[in-house]
């Protein structure tokens, strides 16, 4: 089982990258969204203070979008240690015949 030793710690050193580097980009797509926010309500209304929903919303959604496309990262690159199972029937096959 040690053929996949490679990929597992190229996988856990994504990991670690990735999740020691979540709360900076967290931090600036917040600040980023709720600047262009306050943007357009500065425009727009501008007595009106924020909505807290809108800002919660947008949280949600960037948080949800991150981990989102790091589980999809880490699929498509795991993809190849996942056991096939036609080549396990075939073995099975091929043993027992």
């Amino acid at each position: 089982m040690r053929e996949h030793r490679g990929l597992s710690i190229v996988l856990a050193l994504a990991s670690v990258v990735f999740f020691a580097g979540l709360a900076f980009a967290l931090t600036v797509a917040i600040w980023v969204t709720l600047s262009v926010y306050a943007l357009v309500k500065m425009i727009g209304s501008a007595p009106d203070s924020a909505d807290p929903v809108v800002v919660l919303v947008s949280i949600v959604l960037l948080v949800g979008v991150f981990a989102t496309s790091f589980a999809g990262a880490i699929a498509l690159v795991g993809r190849p240690m996942t056991p096939h199972k036609r080549r396990d029937r075939e073995a099975q096959r091929t043993a027992t015949s």
